[in-house]
């Protein structure tokens, strides 16, 4: 428990010391890392600390570059609206989006990259059935649209989640990321709506 505090105290140290992130004086939450996941691949303590270390690197960076793309879209709104418009002023503010925006997925792959080299051969081969998995999702959700399989069961009260649809639940409660409804990818064909009655004609 000590361990987890230190930790903690030090990724938000980290964040803070970068003079220049979201704000100053914000805190970017140390990721956390699931227990699940550290079982099934057989992850030392050490590896967990280097992947979150490496998580919480990235987690700052893009922190940094997002809070300038924000700063970036105000300035883009602004001189979209001046009259006449400056291409030259714009065409500089969305190349630098661009810019940012590259720079934080090359950022990621990356820590992809970091992450991977500290797994063994027996890990890698763990995360390659779950990557093999993934590749099933698109398969699972059509069995499910037939009612060949059963949809996930839901997460116990209290429990906090992410279903592969993109929801973040909460117990019974979810939290859409993005729209979503249970089964909106099963189309089954167009049901003509039953026509309404216009009442007594005069």
């Amino acid at each position: 428990m000590k361990k987890l505090l230190l930790l903690v105290c030090l990724g938000a140290m980290t964040v803070l010391a970068q003079g220049q992130g979201p704000g100053q004086g914000t805190i970017v939450p140390f990721p956390l890392f699931s227990p699940e996941l550290q079982k099934y691949l057989d992850l030392s303590n050490a590896q967990v600390d280097a992947i979150r270390r490496a998580n919480m690197e990235l987690t700052a960076l893009s922190a940094r570059k997002q809070f300038r793309m924000a700063q970036v879209q105000a300035e883009i709104r602004d001189w979209t609206a001046k009259d006449p418009i400056d291409a030259m002023q714009l065409g500089v503010r969305y190349a630098e989006l661009e810019g940012l925006r590259r720079e934080i997925g090359d950022e990621q792959k990356k820590t992809v990259a970091k992450v991977r080299g500290t797994l063994n051969v027996a890990q890698l081969a763990k995360l390659k059935a779950l990557e093999d998995a993934v590749k099933l999702q698109p398969l699972i959700s059509d069995a499910v649209c037939e009612n060949l399989m059963s949809p996930a069961a839901p997460q116990p009260m209290g429990v906090i989640g992410r279903t592969p649809g993109g929801v973040i639940s909460f117990g019974d409660m979810s939290i859409p990321q993005v729209v979503s409804m249970p089964f909106a990818n099963c189309v089954r064909g167009v049901i003509s709506p039953m026509p309404m009655d216009p009442g007594p004609r005069p």
